[in-house]
């Protein structure tokens, strides 16, 4: 197995001190699975003050759980010595750790044997639970007994389903089961790291493996607006199927054919940040819109949810309208988003910021009403929208005049 130069340096000074070190987990399975590692885990016998003495750039990760970052080149590198753990008492986290010195003992305590192997150069690959084998068959399988590791860490069950969806594997029958059985667990673990697994689900390659996660029970417990959507076959997890992966876009999506009318109480439930909550919500609220294939509707349209939203809604219609067969419909936002592009890139899509005059220019004319300025320019934009070639300075001034006897 070809080692990041970085990755060999640090197995090498550790056992030039004594200590045997294997890198391990999501590197080792990546590199099974022909992908090139992004991230390179090492573990060790080494304990971490051992470690923090054999390597002079090193910072605490999770010292309380035998983790330190090594700084090679300026790159982390997590080195994390051989562990055992307790009892889960609130399934999420080890009562308490305590260190071993084999390698046998750290992999049994993973959470499926794909996982659970680890390398180095002298003893090859290290692989009690058969890991290797699993990724051949293409299975997702707890090490060990199942319950006891969902158990031990209830979002294990939403990690088995994001690998089969990262992957496209299946989840082994017993896996699957004690993952059923134990679904109402998830209720233990922080919102934040739910929406993290379900949103990688969500940008899979994969991501009908969603039904998966109502299959096994775990949907309800935490998108129950989503859970009761799939009931009535609406056709949502073939419309993300064909979506960008981006995250604003898919859960627009999915906010849109299941819950429009609650997509922001759903957003902040998940605690998204106000951004994405804001982009979400708009895309949820227009989805019926009526989109028309007219220079003046777009300029206006994208001036007033902004140019990416109305862009991101475009793309959740023409997807819906893709998976109904619809063609018509399809080709028209086709349409309407190659006309939306053409005007963006030769600057036709017009905002007061791009207007010919100012506030001030207004306030110069004797209007002191700051909501009658507002109104002057509001009103200046929308014959600028209509009429883009009359963005010029001494028409607009004397659009203005026009406007200053009207009422706000």
């Amino acid at each position: 197995m070809q080692i990041s130069k970085e990755a060999e340096y640090i197995l090498n000074k550790l056992k030039e001190n004594g200590y045997d070190s294997y890198i391990v987990g999501g590197c080792v399975r990546d590199y099974l699975l022909g992908k090139t590692p992004d991230d390179w885990d090492i573990t060790t016998q080494a304990k971490p003050e051992d470690v923090k003495k054999i390597f002079s750039h090193t910072y605490d990760t999770g010292i309380q759980h035998g983790t330190v970052t090594v700084l090679i080149e300026n790159i982390g590198f997590e080195v994390t010595t051989f562990r055992v753990e307790s009892d889960y008492s609130d399934c999420r986290r080890p009562d308490s750790v305590s260190f071993t010195k084999n390698i046998e003992d750290d992999l049994s305590r993973r959470d499926f044997t794909i996982n659970s192997i680890a390398y180095n150069y002298e003893k090859g690959f290290v692989d009690p639970f058969k890991g290797i084998k699993d990724i051949k068959s293409k299975i997702i399988k707890a090490v060990g007994k199942a319950e006891d590791r969902f158990k031990e860490d209830a979002l294990r069950m939403m990690r088995a389903v994001r690998f089969s969806a990262q992957l496209n594997f299946d989840i082994e029958r017993e896996t699957f089961e004690a993952a059923e059985k134990n679904s109402h667990l998830i209720q233990n673990i922080s919102i934040e790291r739910i929406r993290e697994e379900f949103t990688k689900i969500l940008k899979s390659d994969y991501p009908e493996k969603i039904s998966v996660l109502k299959n096994i029970g775990l949907l309800k417990y935490f998108f129950k607006e989503l859970d009761n959507a799939l009931d009535k076959k609406i056709k949502i997890l073939d419309i993300i199927s064909i979506l960008p992966k981006e995250t604003d876009i898919l859960y627009g999506a999915i906010m849109a054919f299941s819950c429009p009318e609650s997509a922001q109480t759903v957003m902040r439930r998940f605690k998204f940040d106000v951004k994405t909550i804001k982009t979400v919500t708009a895309i949820s609220a227009n989805i019926e819109t009526n989109i028309i294939l007219d220079e003046y509707y777009i300029r206006k349209a994208s001036n007033n949810l902004t140019e990416d939203i109305f862009k991101k809604i475009i793309l959740v219609k023409k997807a819906f309208y893709k998976t109904e067969n619809n063609i018509n419909e399809e080709l028209k936002l086709k349409n309407i988003l190659l006309l939306f592009e053409n005007l963006k890139e030769n600057n036709g899509l017009i905002t007061l910021k791009n207007l010919a005059v100012n506030g001030k220019d207004i306030i110069n004319l004797g209007v002191k009403n700051g909501l009658k300025v507002g109104f002057i320019l509001d009103n200046l934009l929308d014959f600028v929208h209509r009429y883009p070639y009359k963005n010029n300075r001494e028409i607009l001034i004397e659009e203005s005049k026009k406007l200053i006897n009207k009422e706000v």
